[in-house]
């Protein structure tokens, strides 16, 4: 394609094409646009976050193939420049993704468990027979000696199926954090007490990135 020779009065979009990334998670309604565009360097002018997909005029360009008021645009991407003063680059919208869940593995710390015991000892008495007696039935005597404490089975690690969910917003405050399922021993009168903290069936705690733009995603792994 030749470039033209005259400065734009504004962006003009060359190629268009969108995507739909989630659909393996039957997600059809999330979607991407890309806008391949050239201008002038001294027309371009980055657009705000937040800015919509509604008209051709919102997004900055001469005209348009798409329009979709729910998505935003999420950056200018694949610059290059031409001789001439002109430049190219991917102009790229976005809708929030729709929650999904993928699967995966993880590796978790599993607690030591704990048992109690007591030594018995067993003292037998004999009663002797005597002249006048043929002597009596045995006198058992059972005793305990103090509990003391073993381990029935160490702390190990253990490959988990784990579920992943994926969360977005434009607000990341607005993402649900939580904490993976953890514990510490403390010592409760000479015994060993596993203490559990976060949620049991959270096998790693949420992580918050930014996914594109101004879009963030968090990601938590439970329990399968």
């Amino acid at each position: 394609m030749s470039l033209p020779t005259t400065a734009l009065a504004n962006v003009r979009a060359i190629r268009s094409w969108s995507e739909k990334p989630f659909t393996e998670f039957n997600d059809t309604a999330t979607t991407i646009y890309y806008f391949e565009c050239v201008c002038s360097k001294a027309d371009y002018t980055p657009l705000t976050q937040g800015t919509k997909l509604s008209s051709a005029a919102s997004a900055g360009l001469i005209a348009i193939n798409y329009t979709d008021a729910s998505a935003r645009w999420i950056g200018d991407t694949n610059w290059s420049y031409s001789d001439g003063g002109y430049l190219q680059f991917t102009r790229r919208f976005s809708r929030v993704p729709l929650a999904h869940t993928d699967y995966s593995s993880t590796v978790v710390t599993l607690p030591p468990v704990f048992g109690r015991d007591r030594e018995r000892f067993v003292v037998v008495i004999s009663q002797p027979p005597t002249a006048t007696s043929p002597g009596g039935p045995d006198i058992t005597n059972v005793s305990y000696g103090p509990e003391f404490e073993y381990v029935k089975k160490a702390s190990r690690s253990s490959v988990e199926r784990t579920r992943l969910v994926f969360n977005y917003s434009t607000n990341p405050a607005a993402l649900p954090i939580y904490n993976a399922g953890s514990f510490s021993i403390v010592q409760v009168l000479g015994f060993s007490t596993v203490i559990r903290e976060g949620l049991a069936d959270v096998f790693e705690s949420t992580k918050i990135t930014r996914w594109d733009g101004d879009i963030f995603q968090s990601v938590t792994a439970y329990k399968l």
